[in-house]
């Protein structure tokens, strides 16, 4: 990430947390009594949680504490509920869910869902570009440290999407948990000018991009990547 970005991020996820810093004693941000009892204790996950725009407090039909916690609870490790009325991660995400029975799965803290999902991401939040940072890039180079960098020659993709230009988070049909069927398909989804000066008629060496272009995320001798 280039230092003026960072910058950048770091300066404004220090606006957003300023103006959300919760003061819990005059009841404006939580409204629920138990929502105020938690956070009497537990402050810097209530007022992450209210930063947040993924499970956002206050207003008519928000989550709250009790929502996935149960409170009296004999666990005191922060137990997740299974059944209702509190719910797990997939009881919302069903979605998510079922893309970690896709064909190609991420292994990420593997077990029960929650614990999967918690892997990568923190359920209070935070800052919602720090968290976008954070998820699509950093939260991913904890476990592959290979890809990290940084490369004299990196493959930048796009900046926005950050790993997630070529990788499905969760599960995919394709190998690698690629977002297209090929490693072809998928270059050509950004360099489909290539096929002006890369031949792509059935039998030509060019149809295979990985032949050549070894180093896909970066590389610290030659700036096309080829080794």
């Amino acid at each position: 990430m280039r230092e003026s970005t960072r910058r950048w991020s770091a300066a404004l996820a220090v606006s957003l947390t300023a103006a959300c810093m919760v003061d819990w004693r005059d009841g404006r941000h939580a409204t629920d009594p138990a929502v105020r009892a938690c956070a009497a204790c537990h402050a810097s996950q209530a007022e992450a949680f209210l930063s947040s725009s993924r499970h956002r407090g206050g207003g008519a039909g928000a989550l709250g504490c009790e929502t996935c916690h149960v409170p009296h609870s004999l666990d005191t490790s922060g137990a997740i509920a299974s059944e209702a009325p509190p719910r797990s991660c997939c009881d919302c995400h069903a979605e998510v869910q079922l893309e970690f029975h896709l064909p190609f799965q991420h292994g990420v803290g593997r077990g029960v869902d929650t614990e999967r999902c918690i892997a990568c991401h923190d359920p209070h939040g935070g800052p919602r570009l720090e968290e976008r940072e954070t998820e699509r890039h950093e939260r991913c180079l904890e476990c592959h440290v290979e890809f990290a960098g940084p490369f004299l020659y990196p493959h930048e993709g796009n900046h926005r999407l950050a790993c997630l230009s070529c990788h499905e988070p969760h599960g995919s049909t394709n190998r690698r948990l690629l977002t297209h069927a090929t490693p072809r398909e998928l270059c050509f989804s950004c360099h489909a000018q290539l096929e002006i000066i890369h031949d792509q008629s059935p039998g030509s060496r060019f149809r295979e991009c990985l032949a050549c272009h070894t180093e896909v995320h970066g590389s610290n001798w030659d700036r096309l990547l080829t080794r």
